[in-house]
């Protein structure tokens, strides 16, 4: 499950990072950079160095544009500025580097994705994400008819039916204002975050670039089944690019017998892997590299 937090308001900063560190999560927070303020005197549109500091504390800030203008009205030179210049411009104010982008309005054409891509690893396109994972569901969350139990129902059906859940989010805050859209109060966040959090086995929060490398990965990886026997396999992943530790280790599943328990999970060098039981006759296994023998036991 991923929040993006659209625009990069000043209450995000102030109400959702703090709700997100209780429970060691991270969120994704899109700004527009042409009106990010470089002080801290914009109650709105936050700073510079409340972003930074977002960025240093591992919120992943992303590009929104540099005037939040609709993607589908913009031509030619018009996309240097939205999407090349804004990211330029985030990267200097942040010290870290963009690789996402989030259309203004959600709304693109087929050359805003292509020129958007050129410069970023992903974008905010329905088609472009179910490409690599087809059970992508964006949800806007928000709004005075969107309640903490509609929230916590949709991430159940999102364990139930293996989504990757985007939660397309805008302001924190108890103020009413002609800006923000659909907002959600601090105390929603919190209620929210803490369903969530006791489902920590079932879900992952994380970044929409963490994410998306990791549905990317398996989508690009084949599993190369060398033995499998009834208490031993062993295997090996291959993918594009070859012979890489991944930031990101890749979880297989491999079918056992039922009530089996994982002895022991081990790579080619010889380090230990983590190995769980993930359901009645399922065993998991994270593996960190490419083209290095995987040995399992149970």
């Amino acid at each position: 499950m991923t929040f993006l937090f659209d625009d990069g308001e000043k209450d995000v900063y102030v109400n959702a990072l703090p709700a997100f560190e209780k429970y060691g999560y991270k969120a994704t927070i899109p700004v527009v950079a042409g009106m990010v303020a470089d002080t801290n005197d914009d109650s709105y549109w936050g700073s510079w160095s409340d972003w930074k500091d977002a960025a240093n504390r591992g919120f992943e800030i992303a590009n929104h544009s540099m005037y939040h203008r609709d993607s589908m009205r913009l031509h030619g030179s018009d996309f240097d500025i939205s999407i090349d210049q804004a990211k330029e411009l985030i990267e200097k104010n942040t010290g870290h580097k963009v690789t996402a982008y989030v259309f203004p309005h959600d709304s693109y054409s087929d050359e805003a994705v292509s020129r958007a891509l050129r410069e970023h690893q992903l974008v905010r396109s329905w088609e472009f994400l179910r490409s690599f994972y087809s059970r992508t569901v964006g949800i806007t969350y928000g709004g005075p008819n969107f309640s903490v139990e509609t929230a916590d129902r949709l991430v159940d059906i999102a364990i139930k039916r293996h989504l990757w859940l985007i939660a397309n989010c805008h302001g924190v805050t108890t103020k009413k204002g002609i800006l923000s859209f659909k907002s959600i109060t601090p105390s929603f966040l919190n209620e929210h975050l803490s369903y969530i959090h006791t489902k920590s086995n079932e879900v992952w929060i994380d970044t929409f670039t963490n994410i998306f490398t990791y549905v990317w990965r398996v989508a690009q990886t084949n599993i190369v089944i060398k033995m499998f026997s009834d208490n031993s396999a062993e295997f090996v992943l291959q993918g594009t690019p070859q012979h890489v530790k991944l930031a990101l280790p890749l979880t297989v599943v491999l079918k056992a017998q039922e009530g089996v328990k994982v002895k022991s999970a081990q790579a080619q060098d010889g380090h230990t892997l983590k190995a769980w039981t993930c359901a009645s006759s399922r065993l998991c296994v994270d593996v960190d590299a490419y083209d290095e023998d995987v040995h399992v036991q149970w």
